[in-house]
This record gives structure tokens, C-alpha cells and sequence, in this order.
């Protein structure tokens, strides 16, 4: 596989644990954490893809967008 597919192979599956992390096992600041890891990854994987594709990676940024929304909401379950 091409060096985007494991960036975005990796994000997805750090997103499909974020879920299992936030809504099974409620450790919410732990959740946190590691939603802000895959923010990092999508970022990565965004100017990865820009550099291959210019579409592929401006049609990563509502992912990127809901993510950081998805921060601030797992936020207030600790604040």
C-alpha cells in the first residue's frame, strides 16, 4: 500500500477505537487524548494527500472540521 493509504488506514482506526474509548468504556479524558491524536493523524494525512491529490486532501477538512467539534463536546464531559 501507498504511504497515503497507511496514514489514512491508521486514522480510521484510531477513530473506530476513539468511539469504542468514549461511548463503552466512558474514560473520557483518555478519550480526549486520543482524539486529539487523531487530529494529529488527520492533519498528517491531509497534507499528505494534498501533496498527492489537491481534492482528495480539501475534501479531508469537514473531517478535520467535525473532529476539533468533536473535541470540544468530548471536553465538557470533563469539565
Amino acid at each position: 500500500t501507498s504511504e497515503i493509504s497507511k496514514i489514512y488506514i491508521i486514522q480510521l482506526i484510531f477513530n473506530l477505537l476513539w468511539s469504542f474509548v468514549f461511548f463503552k468504556l466512558k474514560l473520557f479524558i483518555l478519550a480526549f487524548i486520543w482524539i486529539l491524536l487523531l487530529i494529529l493523524l488527520v492533519i498528517i494525512m491531509i497534507k499528505d494527500f494534498l501533496s498527492k491529490n489537491k481534492i482528495a486532501g480539501y475534501l479531508q477538512i469537514p473531517y478535520l472540521i467535525w473532529l476539533i467539534v468533536a473535541a470540544i463536546l468530548n471536553l465538557t464531559f470533563i469539565v
